[in-house]
């Protein structure tokens, strides 16, 4: 066909010949197209099953890895249930401990202080069996009634009944005549009213003088039997362990006229530690 032809448009007309036969490298050709579609369809092939047992080892994978991950929390929360418990345990135990420290250090104090009181208890049973006691055991009196103003004496007895001496004995005394429709009279004395201090061994006895006078409505009082006289008073002393006693007396006489008579003990104010 010239270019002439091809340029008004003409188409060629098809080729009615005999076939032609090409030679040359075209089978070939095909051949290694052939083969490369097949390598290339095996290759998809092998990718896609690479490819699923990519996914599913990813996902054996990921299921381990969750799996592991809760067995790790599960040994964590484990652990740490361990620790607790360790600890609870721990603080029972110290907690334990420290009750029964803390019974048996009660129970030494108390065991202590029991010995201490069975131990001062026998000192001071000791004490009281071998201190000093000192009591009034007797008072006479001498009164004279010819006039006002004459001196009467009144003489009171102590005695140490205990076993050791009496130190350091001193007395505060008085005589207190009431009518005996006045109220009965109440004692208090100060050691600074003494009439000096002595030392009074067991048994021994010592004189409490005392003189008073009488007016003339006392002596008609008294001869009436309307007024009574009181012989009142206290005596200190300390035994031999050092400790301080004091011993309270009270008498009275209302014998009316009688020259000489004995105290009777009053019913209060008669006291000795």
């Amino acid at each position: 066909m010239g270019k002439d032809q091809q340029a008004n448009g003409q188409k060629q007309p098809d080729y009615e010949g005999p076939p032609i036969v090409l030679k040359g490298r075209l089978p070939d050709a095909i051949t290694e197209e052939t083969e490369d579609k097949k390598h290339e369809k095996k290759h998809r092939s092998l990718q896609t099953w690479f490819n699923g047992l990519l996914v599913i080892f990813t996902a054996i994978t990921a299921a381990i890895g969750i799996w592991q991950g809760r067995l790790t929390h599960e040994a964590i929360g484990t652990a740490a249930r361990q620790a607790k418990a360790a600890e609870d345990a721990n603080a029972l135990t110290k907690s334990g401990f420290e009750a029964s420290e803390r019974r048996a250090n009660e129970a030494a104090r108390a065991g202590i202080q029991q010995n201490k009181a069975a131990v001062q208890a026998s000192i001071d049973q000791l004490h009281l069996d071998q201190r000093a006691w000192i009591g009034i055991q007797r008072a006479d009196a001498k009164i004279d009634l010819s006039a006002p103003g004459v001196t009467n004496t009144v003489t009171a007895e102590a005695i140490n009944t205990g076993k050791t001496p009496a130190i350091g004995v001193h007395v505060a005394r008085e005589i207190v005549g009431v009518n005996n429709n006045t109220q009965r009279p109440i004692f208090t004395y100060s050691e600074s009213v003494t009439n000096g201090a002595a030392e009074l061994v067991p048994n021994g006895t010592m004189p409490i003088p005392i003189e008073f006078t009488f007016t003339d409505e006392e002596i008609k009082e008294f001869r009436a039997k309307t007024r009574i006289v009181y012989f009142a008073g206290t005596i200190w002393y300390e035994d031999v362990f050092a400790r301080r006693h004091t011993t309270n007396f009270c008498m009275f006489i209302d014998q009316g006229f009688k020259s000489s008579a004995s105290f009777s003990a009053c019913s209060w104010h008669n006291t000795a530690d």
